[in-house]
């Protein structure tokens, strides 16, 4: 590279950002109206996040930070054997939930979709919808009552079968295809809203396209509604691997990781070292749950990385 280019492309990167500087000025008033916001979220977000990670650092109970302990917490949390279950049973749900509740809401996308009734269309999307309304609370004491050894609609049904009753939450083997059950039958909620407004952002010439060349519904299913799709079906990917990371209400609401950790995950398992194993079992630890939690955060940031490269490809691979 020449002298005279180098200084050309100098001279680009300075009128550049000279330029960026004019047009944040310009909009100074809108950034004001932001500020309120920005705020919030430095003290309520960023700022908890850069003090779990330096408390990480430290024999912390959450009232005072005792003594600096360096990577020990981590060295600890890594050689946990509970953690390890926790690894475990997270990578089972998530296998899982990149299953039928991915793809059940797609399906019940196509099927409204490809209704010819306007009204119809509009009756059962709001039917699949109102279950996203309703608490999760509610949805959970709702199997919790469903599960119950005693007089719950699960062991009514298999009496009725003349199956032997079961302890669906209380056995290791049974509770977690107990827990992914919750979600049946895996069609509503936003996700199947996400997946119609895709659909309908299809342009109506290509459809009609199809329709000219003999392309029946299924064909046109994987031929052109799927593979247009993929952008949403890749924020769905994300969405659910951060969430089954560090989610836990459910089952913490559920079964708390038992029995014996056979529900345990990592989100549990923080809130178990925070807040004292099983409630009463151990003293609280907030140095320990810090190092968890950063360490949930480079896991989610790697496959946050991963999926942004993989977006960034298919744009690439797109536009040639």
């Amino acid at each position: 590279m020449t002298a005279g280019a180098s200084a050309q492309q100098l001279h680009k990167k300075r009128v550049a950002r000279k330029s960026l500087w004019i047009r944040i000025w310009r909009a100074r008033y809108l950034y004001l109206f932001l500020l309120p916001s920005i705020s919030l979220l430095l003290v309520f977000v960023y700022w908890p996040a850069i003090q779990a990670f330096y408390r990480s650092f430290f024999i912390y109970d959450g009232y005072s930070i005792n003594r600096f302990v360096g990577l020990n917490q981590y060295k600890f949390v890594l050689a946990d054997p509970e953690f390890h279950i926790s690894l475990k049973n997270m990578a089972i749900f998530l296998a899982f939930e990149l299953t039928l509740p991915l793809f059940g809401p797609i399906i019940a996308a196509e099927a409204i979709y490809n209704l010819h009734n306007r009204q119809h269309q509009a009756s059962w999307r709001f039917m699949l919808i109102v279950p996203a309304i309703i608490p999760a609370l509610v949805l959970l004491l709702i199997w919790q009552y469903i599960y119950h050894p005693i007089g719950g609609a699960a062991n009514i049904m298999m009496k009725g079968l003349g199956l032997p009753t079961q302890t669906w939450l209380a056995n290791p083997t049974l509770v977690k295809p107990a827990l992914m059950f919750t979600g049946v039958p895996w069609v509503g909620g936003i996700w199947m809203l996400v997946y119609l407004a895709g659909l309908l952002g299809i342009p109506t010439e290509v459809i009609d396209a199809s329709i000219v060349d003999g392309a029946s519904r299924l064909r046109r299913f994987f031929s052109i509604d799927l593979p247009l799709l993929w952008g949403q079906i890749k924020l769905t990917m994300i969405l659910i691997i951060i969430y089954q990371i560090q989610g836990f209400f459910g089952i913490l609401v559920l079964t708390d990781g038992g029995p014996i950790n056979a529900s345990l995950v990592p989100g549990l398992y923080l809130y178990h070292q925070a807040f004292g194993a099983r409630a009463s079992e151990g003293a609280k630890d907030f140095g320990k749950a810090s190092a968890v939690g950063v360490i949930l955060f480079i896991v989610i940031l790697v496959f946050s990385l991963a999926v942004e490269r993989l977006k960034r490809s298919d744009d690439e691979g797109f536009s040639q």
